[in-house]
């Protein structure tokens, strides 16, 4: 992967910490790697368990949820099930759909054009400078002066921060060697949102995908140093873990028609399930 004519001479060398030799790469080739990992598989299946957080910790409120989705036509199908298999919620969307929130959130995870990640992210405030546009500016220290990305340390990880690292402002945190997405702060309809991606399976190099994903509201959010501890974020309402991940599963996942919303079942739950599950089709799938 080689940066573009104008990215490439972006490259900052930075001193934090203990690292004596840090780099900071423009934000459209953070882009790019994080696209760039989504290569191999045409389809997949996800199944997870999505858990209601109360003051950070887990309740006895969940369902199960698989999710397919094909990466030919990148189209997504969802169904939630309560714990005896009986489906409760449904959705069909496209990555590149209307939905705000999941379009930033599934772009991240599923998307690998580069384009429309990249229009997904800057849509939901996260500055990143397209080659395009660096093209336009007057010469190189304008060019670098426009990144607004930095380098910091998030659970043990040296990452990089796209955006101000201030609290509620839009920001992309993502690993810097791998270029995994672990921290999203976004504006959303509820508020502004700070998801975290945890625990990338190993192994899954063709699609990293994260065991876990949390999603707090971000009234604590607080900017953090290179060398600053994780924070404890008791304002996590929300936590989905993964359960099995199938690449190419079988076509017939794919068949028959989706009834979006919730069913007979799903209406009968008690408000703590329904809302929950609204909140996770809302802002995460």
């Amino acid at each position: 992967m080689k940066f573009g004519k104008f990215s490439s001479c972006l490259v900052v060398g930075v001193l934090f910490g203990s690292v004596a030799h840090a780099y900071i790469v423009p934000s459209q080739f953070i882009v790019k790697s994080i696209a760039g990992k989504k290569v191999g598989p045409k389809s997949l299946r996800i199944r997870s368990t999505v858990t209601l957080m109360e003051h950070g910790t887990p309740s006895t409120v969940k369902f199960k949820e698989i999710t397919v989705l094909d990466l030919s036509t990148h189209f997504l199908k969802s169904r939630a099930y309560d714990e005896t298999g009986q489906e409760l919620y449904a959705i069909e969307r496209r990555l590149n759909g209307t939905e705000s929130a999941p379009i930033v959130v599934n772009g991240l995870l599923f998307e690998n054009r580069t384009d429309l990640l990249t229009r997904s992210l800057k849509e939901a405030g996260i500055p990143i400078r397209t080659e395009t546009e660096l093209a336009e500016m007057k010469d190189e220290e304008v060019r670098r002066a426009s990144e607004i990305t930095s380098l910091v340390r998030w659970q043990g990880m040296a990452s990089f921060v796209v955006g101000q690292n201030r609290p509620r402002y839009p920001q992309l945190w993502v690993e810097r060697d791998q270029f995994y997405p672990i921290r999203l702060v976004i504006g959303t309809s509820g508020g502004t949102m700070d998801y975290r991606f945890e625990n990338y399976r190993t192994g899954l190099k063709e699609f990293p995908y994260p065991r876990q994903i949390s999603v707090a509201t971000a009234t604590s959010i607080r900017p953090f140093r290179y060398d600053s501890p994780p924070p404890v974020n008791e304002d996590v309402f929300l936590r989905a873990e993964i359960n099995d991940i199938a690449f190419n599963p079988e076509s017939n996942e794919f068949k028959g028609t989706v009834t979006a919303g919730f069913t007979a079942r799903g209406d009968s739950m008690d408000s703590r399930m329904k809302d929950l599950i609204q909140k996770y089709y809302q802002l995460v799938r």
